[in-house]
Formats: C-alpha cells, sequence, structure tokens
C-alpha cells in the first residue's frame, strides 16, 4: 500500500494519511474502553443501591458487554471498509471521502 503525504498548509510539512488513519482508530478504541468502564461502574454503584439480587445484575452487565462486543465487531469492519477506500484514493481527493466520519 501506498503511503501518501499532503502538505497542510498552514503547518507547511507533510501529513502521513496511514499516521492519521492510526489516530483515528486509537481514538475510537480509546471510547469503547471509556464506555466499557464507564459501564462496569454503574454497575457498581447499581449493585450497591439496588435490591435486586446480584445475579441478576451480573445478568444485566452480561447483557450490556455482549451489545457492547457486537457493536465493536461491527465497528471495526466498517472502519476497515473506509480504510480501504480511503488507501486507493489519489491524494487530492482524500477529503472528499470524509463523508463517513
Amino acid at each position: 500500500m501506498k503511503t501518501y503525504y499532503y502538505w497542510e498548509m498552514n503547518l507547511k510539512k507533510p501529513i502521513n494519511y496511514l499516521d492519521l488513519w492510526k489516530r483515528v482508530v486509537k481514538n475510537e478504541e480509546s471510547k469503547l474502553y471509556l464506555l466499557k468502564r464507564n459501564l462496569y461502574q454503574q454497575h457498581l454503584k447499581l449493585r450497591n443501591r439496588s435490591r435486586l439480587p446480584h445475579d441478576k445484575l451480573n445478568n444485566i452487565l452480561n447483557e450490556c458487554n455482549v451489545v457492547v462486543k457486537k457493536y465493536n465487531n461491527n465497528y471495526d469492519k466498517t472502519i476497515n471498509d473506509i480504510f480501504k477506500e480511503w488507501s486507493t484514493v489519489t491524494p487530492h481527493n482524500i477529503f472528499l471521502n470524509l463523508k463517513y466520519l
């Protein structure tokens, strides 16, 4: 795969789009981990305040984790598809393909 560089108008230095894409993916991973952490913290709060049995609360947390995992799998596929499309675009047209983001 070719690595394209684009001269940014303000900074006068090249942008490596592969590095840019890695930052985008890293950001999405961070959001996913934050979501999982927040779900678990909410679970702990409910467990301490609720009168529901711990089994029931654990089942609710597991259901939430399944939904998050399913979303993550689909999202990874979507991100990879977008990257494949980006990697085949010439540098002067790359910003036309930002419609996904």
